[in-house]
């Protein structure tokens, strides 16, 4: 934290209070004796992720059974066949934008209020995109094709096949994640966990100075923050984050 602390100019406490955030996300691991050391992947991480969010998100379906009313399906509706369009044209980031849209309308309902605060908080665990890995067309017209058959038990009204549906398809998203990291080869010298782990600490690097912009701004004025190399999707995320903040927002990419 002192290195941090003194290329940032600043004091070491709100550092402290981003690492512990990370790590409580997952982003980051700490060690005694050795200090906070960025996760990689592993598959016995991937494969209990994946079960939970299953089993979490299939539980939010059937708590909030009621709330599937032809307004929710016709949003539903309406996700699946952008995310149809998106996946034509190869617009991966609109994808994955309307991927997560359509967890939070199974998941967002009065009854389950912490079944989607426990899915937020994996959501980027299970991130193809945030371990480097570039998106899998072949995989998201599988489940573009789950999304479907969820949404069809849905209109049914058959939540407890939808909830068992939704578990496998989150299963299906874990092992294939699984197999990905497993089958890939070697670059150079640098092993795919190596590179992995390069690319996990490149996005710390950003979320550190987002948290501590944030902390730092909220309600204070207005400071701008450039975020550099990164994706559409990743954006519009971070421009969320900080309008929801109270942050001016001059992000664009480089």
């Amino acid at each position: 934290t002192r290195e941090v602390s003194l290329s940032l100019g600043i004091s070491e406490t709100p550092i402290r209070e981003a690492i512990r955030s990370l790590a409580s996300d997952g982003w980051l691991e700490v060690q005694n004796h050795i200090g906070a050391v960025v996760q990689g992947l592993r598959a016995e991480q991937i494969r209990e992720i994946s079960a939970l969010r299953g089993l979490i998100c299939g539980l939010a379906v059937e708590l909030g059974a009621r709330n599937f009313n032809a307004d929710r399906l016709a949003k539903i509706d309406e996700n699946i066949a952008i995310s149809a369009t998106a996946l034509e044209a190869e617009d991966f980031d609109l994808f994955g934008a309307k991927n997560y849209e359509f967890h939070l309308l199974l998941c967002d309902n009065p009854e389950s209020p912490w079944c989607r605060r426990l899915l937020e908080n994996m959501h980027g665990l299970m991130s193809a995109q945030r371990h480097g890995i570039p998106p899998q067309p072949g995989r998201l017209a599988d489940a573009l094709k789950e999304h479907m058959a969820i949404r069809d038990r849905l209109r049914e009204g058959d939540f407890t096949a939808a909830a068992a549906l939704v578990n496998q398809h989150e299963k299906n998203t874990g092992d294939f994640l699984i197999d990905l990291i497993e089958a890939a080869p070697a670059k150079g010298d640098e092993s795919c966990d190596d590179v992995l782990r390069r690319f996990t600490e490149r996005v710390i690097s950003a979320t550190v100075m987002l948290y501590l912009c944030t902390r730092a701004t909220a309600g204070k004025g207005q400071w701008t923050l450039v975020w550099v190399g990164q994706s559409a999707l990743q954006m519009r995320a971070l421009r969320r984050r900080l309008e929801a903040a109270g942050v001016f927002w001059d992000g664009e990419e480089e």
